[in-house]
């Protein structure tokens, strides 16, 4: 088992010189493994991007870094308060938090979540979940491609449809279209998943292929139902 650790940086930013400047809440989780320098480094290319993590030789730096980037841009678009008139609930307060999480790991691969939510006024904010997995013997981040064999589309799309039937105990496209899902013939595979030693599981954001009020739509594929599609030489072979 990997050996984690995590840095946590809050503070509150205020785009103005006192108390009735527009602010933002900024809160940031950052797990990362120890003792895998290759593994570290592709972590944290995916979790803030190449270009920032370029030259950085520490993940306390990065943090630094990056807590002042998401500073830097909201400045940039928060107007400041100049009296207490002008204030009002949908300029004030911002929010910005994100977290990562090991959800699995092994000698093949490892599994993390990345959760994002931010407001910057309206009815309300925005939740995302993005996830990332490693190749534990080459820090490459994984997709689609490298799993499945050429053409597999069609198929894990259909694959996913059949998974939601599966899970909302319908049998048909109109019937999860009733359940609130948009049009179901479009629900495709968004590269957004994560892998277990058992099952693929993907991630569908809010407003992907349903409604905000459905909040996001994880489905589940064990891997017995990913047979036909599997690439020769594909990590999943460990696993089936």
């Amino acid at each position: 088992m990997l050996q984690l650790d995590t840095i946590v940086s809050q503070e509150v930013f205020l785009a103005g010189d006192d108390s009735l400047g527009s602010s933002m809440r900024f809160s940031l989780q950052y797990v990362y493994p120890l003792g895998d320098t290759l593994l570290a480094n592709a972590l944290a290319r995916q979790i803030f991007s190449s270009d920032l993590v370029a030259g950085l030789t520490s993940p306390r730096e990065l943090v630094k870094v990056y807590r002042d980037q998401v500073r830097e841009d909201f400045m940039i678009e928060a107007q400041p308060v100049d009296s207490l008139q002008e204030v009002d609930s949908e300029r004030i307060p911002w929010e910005f938090r994100q977290s990562n999480e090991f959800v699995y790991q092994d000698k093949y691969l490892v599994s993390v979540t990345m959760s994002q939510y931010t407001y910057a006024g309206g009815a309300h904010g925005y939740y995302g979940t993005a996830h990332i997995c490693l190749d534990r013997a080459t820090g490459r981040s994984l997709s689609e491609t490298d799993l499945f064999v050429e053409g597999y589309e069609d198929a894990l799309d259909q694959i996913i449809r059949q998974r939601l039937m599966h899970q909302y105990n319908v049998s048909s496209d109109e019937e999860l279209e009733q359940e609130g899902f948009f049009s179901v013939s479009d629900i495709s595979a968004n590269g957004n998943f994560y892998l277990t030693d058992a099952e693929m599981i993907y991630c569908y954001n809010t407003y992907e292929i349903a409604p905000y009020s459905m909040g996001q739509i994880i489905v589940q594929i064990p891997y017995d139902l990913l047979s036909s599609i599997l690439r020769s030489g594909s990590i999943l072979e460990a696993y089936v």
